[in-house]
């Protein structure tokens, strides 16, 4: 074998462990996640995964009464949307480590914020050390990363 060089690099869950990293695919409309080195499709999810998000889901009772304020009463179909709403990014840090443990929800632009009535109730706002930004913090960070600034910031 050629010697090659170790390069440190962080992979997503699921490409070469038994993690799970759930994202939306923008290409075939559907969710979809990494498991032990496969891509899974919504609907064939490994039934761990399943397990684990509903004991998640149990855990926060006050997400599962927004999923169903928001006309969604299929059992499945409030699994998924707690998945997307949640966990829709496709990152480095596990949805689900190796261990079975879920991670802390992710923020995920899923293109409804700033109008979803359920933004930062069923899906995640950042967090920063002394709690979470608001909706018009958020909005400030994204004018000053386009290059805004204060006085047109200010004026918006």
């Amino acid at each position: 074998m050629i010697p090659l060089k170790v390069i440190n690099q962080e992979l997503p869950a699921g490409i070469e462990d038994t993690g799970y990293e759930f994202f939306w695919s923008n290409r075939d409309q559907v969710l979809k996640c990494t498991h032990a080195g496969r891509v899974w499709i919504w609907g064939d999810f490994p039934q761990e995964a399943i397990d684990i998000v509903c004991e998640d889901m149990a855990a926060h009772p006050e997400v599962i009464l927004d999923i169903r304020d928001w006309n969604v009463t299929d059992k499945e179909e409030m699994i998924a949307l707690y998945i997307f709403c949640r966990f829709g990014k496709y990152d480095t840090e596990p949805d689900i480590n190796a261990n079975g443990t879920i991670g802390y929800a992710e923020y995920f632009d899923c293109g409804k914020r700033g109008t979803c009535k359920y933004e930062g109730r069923i899906c995640t706002t950042l967090k920063v050390e002394n709690g979470e930004l608001t909706k018009r913090e958020l909005e400030t960070l994204k004018l000053v990363a386009k290059g805004k600034l204060n006085k047109e910031i200010a004026d918006i």
